[in-house]
């Protein structure tokens, strides 16, 4: 028999919610690992000479591509929804920022992963002004202004309002 003590409501909250946070972060490392393993099948079952001038399959179309997307969207409307710190908020936001760096990434891959950044827009005005301003530091170092995407340009303008206070949830 199994003797236990009983739980305060607002600790069982906080373990919930550190528990959560860390779930999040896993799922993104989970999703991250899959989607560079699903690139590989691909890229195993092109033939020789597949997207030369424009013939047989592209690893620039393949579906993952897709599917990592979805997956990223869903993961990070899940995070907004949860009620996160600002800290674990701001893990979650860097990881997704370096993901780029983490394996080594095909071209194609390259831009989705940057493409992908766009669903961390939904989390940041629950970022502290602290830690909105060093991720739009390292943003900006990380990522020079003529090598943006339009999606990357946004997401620092919002990072940079975010950091002078503006739009808090």
């Amino acid at each position: 028999m199994k003797i236990g003590f009983a739980r305060s409501a607002d600790y069982s909250l906080c373990a919930f919610l550190e528990e959560n946070a860390m779930n999040l972060e896993t799922q993104l490392d989970a999703v991250l690992r899959e989607y560079f393993e699903a690139l590989g099948r691909e890229e195993a079952g092109r033939g020789f000479g597949d997207g030369l001038l424009g013939f047989g399959r592209k690893l620039s179309d393949a579906p993952c591509h897709a599917a990592f997307d979805g997956q990223t969207e869903a993961l990070l409307r899940q995070a907004g929804e949860a009620e996160l710190s600002s800290r674990e908020i701001y893990a979650l936001i860097s990881k997704l920022f370096q993901a780029d760096g983490a394996y080594a990434w095909p071209p194609c891959a390259v831009v989705q992963l940057l493409a992908a950044q766009r669903h961390a827009s939904r989390l940041i005005p629950s970022l502290e002004a602290g830690d909105a301003a060093a991720l739009a530091d390292w943003y900006e170092k990380r990522y020079p202004r003529f090598q943006r995407l339009p999606a990357q340009t946004e997401l620092l303008r919002a990072l940079k309002t975010r950091a002078q206070g503006g739009n808090k949830k």
